[in-house]
Formats: C-alpha cells, sequence, structure tokens
C-alpha cells in the first residue's frame, strides 16, 4: 500500500518488503515495464532479464517483476558491486541511494558473520537479481522525482526459518536484523519470511523517517 504525495512516498509494508517487491510496487505506481527491462543493458549485465507481468493474490491484483539470471552460484563482492553501479548508466540520485543501500546490506552481513566487509561474498543476496532490485527500485524513484520516503511502522517481519547458502536461518534473517535496528518492528502476522536483507537494506537506504499511516 502506497499514499504518494508530490515529491514524497509514504510506504505501508504490510505484505513484507524485498527486492523484487520494491520493483512491482513501482510498476503499480505506472513506471513503465521497459525502464526495468532494459535495466540489465544499462548495469551492463549479460545473461540477465527482467520481466513484468501481472499477478492475483486472493482477489488482488498487482504487478508481478521477475529477474531471470541465466547461471546460478554467482555471488560478489563489495567491490565488484559498486562497480557495476559506478559502471552503468544510472543517474547520479539513483547511483547514490543504490551504492547506500549496496554498502548497508555488505555492513551488515559482515557483521553477522564476523568478517572484514572487504571478504564477505553475497550469496543470493549479491548475485545479480539483487543488482536488479537495488537499482532497479532506485532508478523507478528517479524517474518519479521522489525525494523523500516515509515508512509505516511497525514493519511485519514473519516468522519461522528460511533456508539460506548457511543453512536454515531464523525470521529474521540476522542480516535483516542489524539492517533494521532502531526501526519498530513486530513478528509474524505468518509464519514466513516478509523481509529480506535485500529489500530491508533498499528502505534504509531510500527512507529516513518512519510514521503511522497519513491521516
Amino acid at each position: 500500500m502506497v499514499f504518494p504525495s508530490a515529491r514524497h512516498l509514504h510506504v505501508d509494508p504490510f505484505a513484507g518488503i524485498s527486492g523484487d517487491m520494491w520493483l512491482a510496487l513501482l510498476i503499480d505506481l505506472g513506471l513503465a515495464p521497459a525502464v526495468l527491462e532494459r535495466l540489465p543493458e544499462r548495469l551492463g549485465l549479460s545473461g540477465v532479464t527482467v520481466r513484468v507481468a501481472r499477478t492475483t493474490h486472493g482477489a488482488i491484483d498487482a504487478a508481478r517483476v521477475a529477474v531471470d539470471v541465466d547461471r546460478s552460484g554467482h555471488s560478489r563482492t563489495l567491490e565488484q558491486m559498486l562497480e557495476v553501479v559506478a559502471r552503468g548508466d544510472l543517474p547520479p540520485r539513483a547511483a547514490g541511494r543504490s551504492r547506500d543501500a549496496i554498502e548497508r546490506l555488505f555492513a551488515a552481513e559482515a557483521k553477522v558473520h564476523g568478517r572484514p566487509v572487504e571478504s564477505v561474498h553475497l550469496h543470493e543476496a549479491g548475485g545479480d537479481d539483487a543488482l536488479i532490485d537495488i537499482a532497479g527500485a532506485c532508478l523507478g524513484l528517479d524517474e518519479f522525482g521522489v525525494e523523500t520516503v516515509s515508512c509505516a511502522v511497525p514493519i511485519p517481519l514473519g516468522g519461522g526459518t528460511v533456508t539460506s547458502a548457511h543453512g536454515r536461518l531464523p525470521v529474521p534473517a540476522p542480516a535483516t536484523a542489524e539492517l533494521l535496528i532502531g526501526v519498530p518492528i513486530v513478528g509474524g502476522p505468518v509464519a514466513r519470511e516478509l523481509v529480506t536483507p535485500t529489500g530491508a537494506a533498499i528502505l534504509r537506504a531510500v527512507s529516513r523517517r518512519s510514521r503511522r499511516l497519513p491521516r
């Protein structure tokens, strides 16, 4: 649920926050699908395709964005992720927000694994799909001229466990919990992951305040 107002965007993450949900949200706000479909080329990513479609959850129609990568096991370091953004054809504000989200994501992963950030290789979050999620979300906000973003709180995190490259982890994943320090959160209402590390990193990079729903 989104409440846009001029150059400000207020997001109510009642269904959770992930990278592809950010992209679908922007499509539902009116972002042209071609903006995302052409993003792999703008970032110089080969073998990556972005598909935009419609789907129905229950009785609700919504956009769906999928990122297809023609290889598996592709991970990147912080330096490699930032290089993709630096050489990509992105507007300055979108590039800056993308760098911020990527740096936050790596810092969180480094802390929870007790390793220097330079030695961290992201797995699920480090592939080309995460680059599309992060850069796509930031590019979409820039296309709309959104200068500020706020988020409704508390943010529902879900529950249960999730399978990752490091085995089964509790929900929220440790990196997600690290990224959301200082943000009001709540468990549930379902036993599955509602907020991913990539989604949380984008939120912290683009949102500077939290508040209840607007009147």
